[in-house]
């Protein structure tokens, strides 16, 4: 399913709105060197830039397939899933607040998906630790 962000917009000051999630906006003009001190994705480019298929020095940080942002109305949430590709996720809470919550099976190693591959999944079974985040705030 695919939309535009003015729908997310147009259901979002509706009382009666649809309950949207926007997963994939590419931030284009962002500069990495302006995020964070702990931006290990712009270490790993600096280190990788000028090696065998890793381009040139010249070749500028690809932002747009390395940082987007996510956008939805009230009462969105996803369910339990591994952000993937290995990409540092950072959350910055523009308005409204987001819930985030982070569960770890103790029995596995951090590394492990294998508690995915459980058909009977249980979040109880695991603990679960979770944050409110607020505007301003920065994950």
């Amino acid at each position: 399913m695919s939309g535009l962000f003015r729908d997310i917009l147009d259901n979002a000051w509706n009382p009666d709105g649809k309950i949207l999630n926007g997963l994939d906006f590419p931030k284009w003009d962002e500069n990495p060197k302006d995020c964070s001190a702990y931006a290990t994705d712009v270490v790993a480019w600096d280190y990788v830039r000028g090696k065998p298929h890793c381009g040139n020095f010249t070749i500028p940080y690809p932002t747009a397939h390395m940082r987007w942002g996510l956008a939805g109305t009230a009462n969105t949430m996803t369910s339990f899933h591994i952000d993937s590709d290995g990409f540092s996720t950072f959350l910055w809470v523009i308005c409204g607040k987001k819930v985030w919550g982070i569960s770890h099976a103790p029995e596995l190693p951090l590394s492990s998906i294998d508690v995915f591959l459980d058909e009977n999944l249980e979040a109880a079974t695991h603990g679960i630790e979770a944050i409110v985040l607020r505007p301003g705030d920065l994950l």
